[in-house]
């Protein structure tokens, strides 16, 4: 006996192959927009780094200087407060790394947050900065 996949009397058939596939296909289309919006949000970030050394307007020139080095796209602003010895900078993280920003003030002789200034670099700083 052959069995049947659908009755024309009580509605009821079993989806076909090509069915199921098609109904998957549109589950993928309607859902995947919203999963790959998700993966290429922009991550902007607002961070302080502390630079100590930075105690006057000739080395906040210098730190200004120093991240100009940076991918300046990536970079929204940048505020440098010579009082407290901060910079708040607010950047594009998918682009940058805070430790990069980090890794150039230090290169140019200021410790920036946990990173340390090679001594060669602090040594060619002015004397006020070190």
């Amino acid at each position: 006996m052959k069995m049947q996949c659908h009755s024309k009397e009580s509605g009821f058939h079993l989806p076909s192959r090509t069915s199921r596939r098609g109904t998957v296909l549109l589950c993928l289309a309607l859902v995947l927009p919203f999963l790959l919006g998700a993966c290429f949000r922009q991550d902007v970030l607002t961070v302080d780094i502390d630079i100590p050394q930075m105690r006057s307007a000739e080395c906040r020139r210098l730190v200004l200087q120093a991240i100009g080095q940076l991918e300046q796209d990536a970079i929204e602003r940048a505020d440098l407060d010579i009082e407290t010895g901060v910079m708040t900078i607010t950047y594009d993280s998918r682009r940058l790394a805070l430790k990069n920003i980090e890794h150039v003030i230090a290169a140019a002789g200021f410790d920036a947050n946990d990173e340390r200034a090679p001594d060669e670099a602090r040594a060619a700083l002015p004397e006020e900065c070190r």
